[in-house]
């Protein structure tokens, strides 16, 4: 399975309703399209990964944090549409063991795996993905 290719220019909200974490504070950069989750002692937002037993996602960064502290808005919830991404419609995308970066299949990782959302379809060329995280205690083997 490999990890989505994503241009984080062309990284925009798709049709129908949304929920989005406004202005949310950066702990380290972060690119438009990449996978975040909230770090509940500092409440900012790091890239997520799967390679932990404690993997969490809480959504997909809408704008790029260039630094630390600078603001993210996040969807939790809704279709983004991740220009330059390949992947068919119907697949589920999972947290890749690569930090910020979702794939279109399981990882070989124990611990917890996080479901990143449902391709809904390619539109004009930009792949457009319903996220839906969820966390579940599963062991890939």
């Amino acid at each position: 399975m490999a990890d989505l290719v994503v241009d984080p220019a062309q990284v925009t909200l798709g049709k129908g309703p949304h929920k989005i974490k406004r202005s949310q504070l950066a702990g380290e950069p972060i690119d438009a399209g990449e996978a975040v989750r909230r770090d509940p002692q500092t409440s900012k937002m790091f890239l997520a990964d799967a390679d932990t037993n404690e993997a969490e996602l809480d959504g997909l960064a809408l704008n790029t944090a260039e630094a630390v502290d600078q603001p993210v808005d996040v969807v939790t919830e809704g279709e983004v549409i991740l220009g330059g991404s390949a992947v068919s419609p119907g697949i589920c995308a999972h947290l890749s063991a690569t930090p910020g970066k979702i794939t279109d299949g399981n990882q070989a990782v124990s611990g917890q795996i996080s479901l990143a959302g449902v391709g809904s379809g390619p539109v004009n060329g930009d792949f457009r993905f319903l996220v839906r995280p969820v966390v579940t205690k599963a062991v890939v083997v």
